[in-house]
């Protein structure tokens, strides 16, 4: 277990169930590249009712780099 990485990684699926939950996935295609189905990246955007756009970004390249952000914005 990793006391850093494990509880980042558990917060960035508690932040896109959020989203899913109270917003509707749409397709930016000028982001869809960083969508990787490796895993190391992640760049998704909801919209609702009660927020314009919810986004959340991840580079994830620990295994090559020894790096990790997330950047959310709501």
């Amino acid at each position: 277990m990793n006391k850093i990485f494990d509880p980042l990684l558990q917060l960035k699926q508690e932040i896109i169930a959020s989203f899913d939950e109270n917003g509707t996935e749409f397709i930016e295609s000028e982001l869809t590249q960083f969508n990787r189905p490796s895993g190391d990246g992640v760049n998704r955007v909801w919209r609702s009712s009660d927020f314009r756009r919810a986004h959340i970004d991840v580079v994830d390249v620990r295994e090559r780099h020894d790096f990790w952000v997330m950047h959310v914005c709501i």
